[in-house]
């Protein structure tokens, strides 16, 4: 944004400071637009700053700024979708079924008073799986791995059990 000139020009015409200004007001805009046709508007974690509307929901995917996430998610509510556990088109090698599983909200500090979890979701970004079978190797059993830890608590989890289940 900083080589656009169409972005610098907003950035001046709307006296905004810099480009992470000028993402905040674009954010603000969609915003206000989704609100008016009564929707909700998530935004990924690395876009959201205090100065946005609370009911933006935000999208915690990256843990390079998991302190902001934290601290966003006792002002507004999160879900959770950590790159290194449930970003599904990494191979079982980056993100084995195990890790997946063993997810642990408390451990990430999203379980503390005051925090807003609306709950957790899985990503499947589909340019690098290139057919049917590629998404469905994919996405079981680890999309069931997610299930559980989504809805079962972390003290009823058994690793050893869910695998006997799967059949794998």
């Amino acid at each position: 944004w900083r080589k656009c000139p169409d972005c610098q020009a907003a950035i001046k015409a709307n006296n905004l400071k810099n480009e992470k200004h000028l993402q905040m007001y674009f954010m603000g805009r969609v915003n206000e637009i989704l609100k008016s046709h009564g929707k909700k508007c998530i935004a990924w974690n690395d876009c959201l700053g205090d100065e946005l509307d609370k009911d933006i929901i935000c999208h915690y995917w990256t843990f390079k700024n998991t302190a902001t996430v934290k601290n966003q998610a006792k002002k507004r509510e999160v879900i959770l979708s950590p790159m290194l556990s449930f970003y599904f088109n990494y191979g079982y090698g980056a993100i084995p079924l195990k890790k997946t599983y063993k997810f642990n909200e408390k451990s990430k500090g999203f379980r503390k008073k005051g925090v807003r979890v609306r709950g957790i979701e899985a990503e499947l970004w589909t340019e690098w799986v290139d057919c049917d079978e590629a998404v469905e190797y994919s996405l079981y059993p680890r999309l069931s791995a997610l299930a559980e830890v989504a809805w079962t608590p972390l003290e009823s989890r058994n690793f050893k059990d869910f695998s006997q289940r799967q059949k794998f």
